[in-house]
């Protein structure tokens, strides 16, 4: 895959035309479906959902361990922290 920079200009209506570089390196076509990952202040264009998940699982490799989850019932305990402080 080659890696260049494009830009494009947001309109009044808060739209922009994908590139057509972009648009052919990417298979994207009239129709398709893309999915904007925000991560920080990076905006990152992916063509489908399963490609924007990869994206995430990737970027949390590692964290898993970081906070102890070795099973469902970890992620459990942790969903009941986060929701209801406990």
């Amino acid at each position: 895959m080659n890696s260049f920079v494009e830009t494009a200009r947001v309109t009044s209506k808060w739209q922009i035309t994908i590139p057509k570089d972009v648009r052919e390196q990417m298979g994207i076509s009239i129709g398709d479906r893309v999915s904007f990952l925000v991560d920080g202040n990076k905006i990152i264009l992916v063509t489908s959902l399963k490609a924007a998940l990869e994206v995430v699982q990737d970027s949390m490799k590692g964290i898993a361990d970081e906070l102890g989850i070795k099973n469902d019932d970890d992620v459990q305990k942790l969903v009941n922290e986060v929701r209801y402080g406990k």
